[in-house]
């Protein structure tokens, strides 16, 4: 999976911030140059019909406004832990608890 972020230099920047904070996979970064008016061509408005920047493509999926895709992105990334946790639930707490009854509980 490849998130694809479209946009300027100062609209893209606090995306930009929380994509490495959150330590989300690798990005690829698409300039739009919105002095020359790109995020109003009707080839950027396949990807965002009202001409706006930032844009972030994920899976087949577009969104806009940087907080809205912050947001996203923090989810994105708080669904590695529920997976952990899944991991650790399933798996790693049967087990220690089993050990934890045969050695301290039962003796």
């Amino acid at each position: 999976m490849v998130l694809r972020l479209y946009g300027s230099a100062m609209s893209t920047s606090r995306v930009l911030v929380t994509i490495p904070e959150k330590e989300l996979p690798y990005y690829e970064r698409i300039f739009v140059d919105i002095a020359e008016g790109e995020q109003k061509t009707n080839e950027f408005k396949k990807l965002q019909p009202f001409g706006k920047v930032p844009v972030l493509e994920d899976d087949g999926s577009f969104m806009f406004e940087s907080r809205a895709i912050c947001r996203y992105l923090a989810k994105k990334a708080c669904a590695r832990f529920e997976e952990a946790c899944s991991i650790e639930q399933n798996h790693f707490a049967i087990a220690a608890e089993t050990i934890g009854t045969e050695l301290i509980i039962k003796p």
